[in-house]
């Protein structure tokens, strides 16, 4: 950036107060704001388990890391009602239940962590964590969860 608009600061505060004192906090050290645009954007999005009852609606991510390139790294909990709860790796991988690019990277099952083959199954209440390069479709991400 050049000219008089040399400095672009962006600040996120919960409330008018906590930015007016960051434009205080930028003012003390000599700079001139020249142009001010404030946005509100909220969002709201409780981690399902502990929500109200009737919010519980099958969604099963409980950690997302998206990676460079588009990879993902998703953390999923395995539903009683889910289409992959009861197969092997192999099983969901031949019918599709699982996209053939996803790599099952951990099972963690009753305070253990299993490293996954073939012939592990997929029991409720798993946490499986899966890696993509591409990125998981909501078909996978579904197969994991109820459908309720």
């Amino acid at each position: 950036m050049k000219g008089r608009n040399n400095l672009h600061v962006t600040a996120v505060g919960d409330d008018m107060q906590e930015l007016n004192r960051v434009a205080n906090d930028l003012a003390a050290i000599g700079l001139e704001i020249e142009e001010e645009n404030l946005l509100q954007s909220e969002q709201h999005l409780p981690y399902h388990r502990f929500g109200p009852e009737e919010s519980q609606d099958g969604h099963t991510i409980a950690d997302f890391m998206e990676l460079s390139g588009g990879a993902e790294v998703v953390e999923l909990t395995v539903s009683a009602e889910a289409d992959v709860a009861g197969l092997t790796l192999s099983e969901a991988n031949e019918g599709d239940v699982i996209q053939s690019d996803v790599l099952v990277v951990s099972i963690e099952r009753d305070d253990e962590v299993l490293t996954p083959c073939g012939d592990t199954t997929v029991h409720p209440d798993d946490l499986v964590t899966l890696f993509c390069r591409g990125g998981l479709t909501q078909g996978t991400v579904e197969a994991f969860g109820d459908h309720t």
